[in-house]
């Protein structure tokens, strides 16, 4: 997963944390509709980048993938 895919992954989780604990508050019905669409939209847009990453294939730093080469 490259990192701007963990960025937008963790700003994604972020927001979600944020509007869970605003609906939790005293909020007028409008507001409410409005969170509970952005709350929404967040939870989709993380579902979006879950398959996008479910097949990607694992990715190995150089030391590694040098020291199993080395291996066999």
């Amino acid at each position: 997963m490259s990192e701007t895919t963990r960025n937008k992954r963790w700003a994604h989780q972020a927001n979600i944390e944020r509007y869970r604990k605003i609906i939790k508050t005293h909020l007028t019905e409008v507001e409410r509709q409005f969170i509970e669409r952005r709350l929404a939209e967040e939870q989709q847009a993380l579902r979006q980048i879950a398959r996008e990453t479910a097949f990607e294939p694992a990715r190995y730093d150089h030391a590694v993938r040098t020291k199993l080469d080395h291996v066999g």
